[in-house]
């Protein structure tokens, strides 16, 4: 036994004991930190789950109201044509024409009545869809965190929910007998009250048509802090061009708004309110629907009505021999209709790429695998939810606390130091919507919910709208496949109440920048465009009205090479007005083509814009960076193209579309991905 414990591998294995743990410890960290990375995507994978659960429970509790609304108006639109067949001529004896005329105002006044009961489910049904849609998302595990009180102060204060003498596009304050406002806000009040877990779409009054459109931007506010702040720091400021660019049609005025110095002191701009229409029913989970045919797919006008109306009566009796001309129907006579957002004409005459980039992508299989139904073709209203929630994330704010040594492993409270660490650090899965202090967060564009959409079907196969007057024909709701387009007409109800659009609001009345009685709730957005008008102090820095281009070409265009050494000395600036602005200096464009250079530093290249043979002077020692001087002796400057370089469209982008721009074509947004 003695000689086999001396045996030499026994010996050697003497000295390595203790490995195995140390081994042991390593897997044990390396497995903690792997449950740390697994656990975080249980919690993510989790939270997804619930978003997209909760927000497609809320998206089809909405539309099921939809449905159920647009039934219900399509029931009463059937009361009417009962009401119409008790006073045909073919089931009672000519009246005498003062009795005649009293039965038409007793059957205008029940229709009437019955129009009233309509627009009150236009505006009340929808929102009893919305609370279901808070309570689905709810229960299916999203919290309410959302904040749209706004709304509710906008539909109370803003005065484009006001009528008066004043504001002609204002809201009536009575919609078909119904006295709307009380009912509405205070019910959306109630569900707010109550906690907002998911945001719904909406089919807002709409902001105004601005001129410049650039005003309804923050970028172009953004612009002018920043060169602001360029400008204090230097005199003339170092480098701009991004800013500049989206300034250009307010500096340039050669070709942008021909705005001089005197014409910035008086009303230059236009807010312009008038367009902006109510749809005289719920904003939120809109139905779409109006008192009247909607213009489009041929129903113009109620001259059409001899030939729909019959068929709608006879749908409900049976019987084709009563009202068969349209001067038997009685004066006023009102069908709740769909309105113009249902038919596909109706985007079809406003977006040339709709069919191509929208109806065939969405109808004719371009999404799916299969054609949708013909009986389907047609937009409609959609209820939209989208909501939130925070994961918490641990092995990153772990690696966090080592990395930065916040924590000591050897304390007795690192666990506690490490929770609440993690309660502070949280990874939000589902909307990024952040504050809404710019114009484009109200927009459609974006689109992390969920989207449903009622259907229904005529006999035969046709679409509801074959016949403009609803009838009670809805069945289902059915989830939008995230791959589809969002309809049209679709933003989402995001506080709605930007800072700027108040801003615009305020700037609508007034006829000055520089005397205002009432200055606005934020004044940044008025000292900016004040900073704008004052061209020796601001514009001019962009574009000088008093340089001359024709000296400086003269001087200049033999000497390019040290035009970066002068700059700071030759541009505009306070002490020198006769500088060139950042738009008339020369242009630096560059090349991944490296030329060969003699020791002129120049070649001669094609002119494709003026014609002729153009030079490229390339900065020392760069084979990339250069100036171009036309064949005419002009410098090319940065209000102006390279014209060694050919372009694929000429056209000068222009900086901002204002309020509702992205809705200039058709959106074919695509949904976030799915797990």
């Amino acid at each position: 036994m003695r000689r086999l414990w001396n045996h030499p591998d026994l010996r050697a294995r003497k000295h390595e004991s203790g490995q195995t743990l140390l081994l042991g410890v390593v897997m044990l960290l390396v497995l903690a930190l792997s449950s740390l990375i697994l656990f975080d995507m249980h919690t993510v994978i989790k939270a997804k789950l619930k978003v997209e659960t909760g927000q497609q429970a809320a998206a089809l509790a909405g539309a099921q109201w939809q449905k159920e609304s647009l039934n219900l108006i399509g029931e009463l639109n059937l009361i009417k044509a009962c009401a119409l067949l008790l006073e045909g001529e073919v089931q009672w004896p000519d009246p005498l024409p003062r009795q005649r005329e009293e039965r038409k105002a007793a059957l205008r006044c029940r229709i009437d009545h019955l129009s009233e009961m309509q627009t009150r489910v236009a505006f009340l049904g929808p929102l009893v869809g919305f609370a279901a849609a808070q309570q689905a998302a709810k229960s299916n595990g999203l919290p309410a965190h959302g904040d749209i009180s706004r709304y509710v102060e906008k539909l109370r204060s803003d005065a484009r929910y006001r009528e008066s003498a004043n504001n002609a596009a204002g809201t009536k304050d009575v919609i078909s007998g119904y006295r709307w406002r009380g009912p509405y806000t205070d019910l959306v009040e109630s569900i707010i009250n109550n906690g907002i877990a998911v945001y719904p779409n909406v089919r807002m009054t709409g902001s105004p048509t601005v001129y410049p459109t650039e005003l309804a931007s923050e970028n172009f506010y953004e612009a002018i802090r920043e060169l602001r702040s360029a400008i204090q720091v230097a005199d003339p400021p170092v480098s701009s061009q991004n800013y500049w660019n989206i300034l250009r049609n307010f500096v340039i005025q050669t070709n942008g708004y021909p705005f001089s110095d005197a014409e910035y002191a008086k009303m230059w701009w236009d807010v312009d309110f008038s367009h902006v229409r109510f749809p005289e029913e719920s904003e939120i989970f809109t139905l779409g629907v109006s008192l009247n045919f909607a213009g489009v797919s041929g129903y113009a006008n109620y001259d059409d009505q001899d030939r729909q109306v019959p068929k709608m009566l006879e749908s409900a009796s049976g019987r084709n021999d009563v009202y068969q001309d349209q001067t038997e129907l009685p004066d006023g006579m009102q069908w709740m209709c769909y309105d113009a957002f249902w038919y596909p004409e109706y985007y079809r005459n406003r977006y040339r790429d709709y069919d191509s980039s929208h109806y065939e992508y969405w109808y004719r299989g371009g999404a799916l695998r299969r054609n949708v139904k013909s009986q389907y073709h047609y937009e409609g209203p959609a209820a939209y939810a989208e909501g939130y929630v925070n994961a918490g994330r641990t092995s990153l704010f772990c690696s966090r606390c080592y990395q930065n040594r916040k924590v000591d492993l050897r304390d007795v409270g690192t666990l506690d130091k490490i929770l609440k660490l993690r309660q502070n650090r949280t990874y939000r899965i589902g909307s990024l919507r952040g504050t809404n202090s710019q114009s484009v967060d109200t927009s459609g564009d974006y689109r992390p919910g969920s989207i449903a959409k009622v259907l229904g079907e005529l006999e035969e196969e046709l679409p509801p709208i074959a016949i403009p007057v609803i009838l009670p024909v809805f069945t289902e709701a059915a989830l939008v496949p995230t791959y589809m387009p969002v309809p049209y007409g679709f933003k989402v109800l995001y506080e709605t109440f930007s800072e700027l659009e108040q801003f615009l609001g305020w700037l609508a009345g007034q006829t000055s920048l520089f005397s205002v009685t009432d200055p606005p709730e934020n004044p940044e957005y008025l000292d900016d465009l004040k900073t704008l008008a004052n061209g020796p102090k601001f514009r001019y820095y962009g574009w000088n009205p008093a340089f001359d281009e024709s000296a400086f070409d003269r001087e200049w265009k033999d000497n390019l090479k040290g035009w970066p050494d002068a700059i700071s000395s030759t541009a505009y600036s306070r002490q020198n007005s006769a500088g060139p602005g950042w738009f008339q200096m020369p242009k630096l464009s560059s090349s991944i083509l490296n030329p060969l250079l003699g020791d002129s530093n120049s070649i001669q290249v094609v002119d494709y814009v003026n014609g002729g043979t153009a030079t490229r002077v390339y900065l020392p020692g760069s084979k990339r960076q250069y100036y171009v001087v036309t064949a005419a002796g002009h410098i090319v400057t940065n209000a102006e193209k390279d014209p060694t370089l050919l372009y694929n469209s000429g056209n000068v982008h222009r900086q901002g579309d204002g309020y509702g721009g992205h809705d200039r074509k058709a959106d074919d947004q695509k949904g976030p991905s799915r797990l």
